[in-house]
């Protein structure tokens, strides 16, 4: 533990000095602001983020716009450190101990896998803080499929489809016929003998527009539909 803290420290240190950017050019003196006009550079100034490798100090350019007064750092941006004291990586690494076990074990386990001293609350915060993010990507995709113009397709309608289904069991393991380890699944009433199987239903799809010799509707290929009962 004592050398992979030496470790840390070094890489850290050597990190901080990678992080110290220089005064930006004269062409690099101002940035567009939001509110329409151009943010001043002012200074540097410095930061700590916590890193994989522990906390570094960064000095970064500042910009301060004269109009709005709000001010900009485009490294944090850059960096993806805007507004927050972790890294990408200490993000991920705190988001998954959130996740998979209570938040006071998962600070215990960060100590104790990457050697970070972080709170139980930044466990939970960034747990949840990545849960909302994943949360919104996912119903932006949802919303642009549901407002996505699918184009007419071009064959004749289909005027009759036929659907073939048959049933037959399927052996599973006795932990599978458990009803509160199959939470959200239908599988056959357990007995008190238990049940060792469940049964599967399968689909087959034809249609009538382009009959066999033999007068039977035209097989289609289509997905397999899959439903225990």
């Amino acid at each position: 533990m004592a050398f992979r803290s030496a470790l840390h420290r070094a890489g850290a240190a050597a990190l901080s000095e990678l992080l110290r950017f220089p005064v930006p050019a004269r062409e690099r003196g101002s940035l567009p602001c939001p509110c329409g006009q151009r943010a001043d550079y002012q200074e540097l100034r410095s930061g700590a983020v916590l890193t994989a490798l522990g906390w570094v100090q960064m000095w970064r350019p500042y910009y301060l716009c004269p109009h709005c007064h709000s001010g900009q750092f485009p490294v944090d941006v850059e960096l993806d450190v805007l507004n927050t004291e972790f890294s990408p990586g200490v993000r991920r690494m705190l988001a998954l101990v959130g996740q998979e076990m209570p938040f006071r074990q998962g600070r215990e386990q960060m100590k104790l896998r990457a050697d970070l001293e972080v709170t139980a609350k930044s466990v939970e915060r960034t747990a949840e803080a990545l849960g909302a993010d994943i949360g919104q990507r996912q119903q932006a995709q949802i919303q642009q499929a549901l407002e996505l113009n699918l184009p007419a397709p071009e064959n004749q309608p289909i005027p009759i489809l036929y659907v073939q289904m048959d049933g037959t069991g399927v052996p599973v393991v006795k932990k599978e016929t458990d009803p509160r380890m199959n939470s959200g699944t239908c599988l056959l009433p357990a007995t008190e003998s238990r049940a060792s199987s469940s049964e599967t239903r399968r689909r087959f799809t034809m249609v009538n527009s382009r009959p066999t010799d033999g007068g039977w509707p035209t097989p289609r290929r289509s997905p397999v539909g899959q439903k225990c009962m």
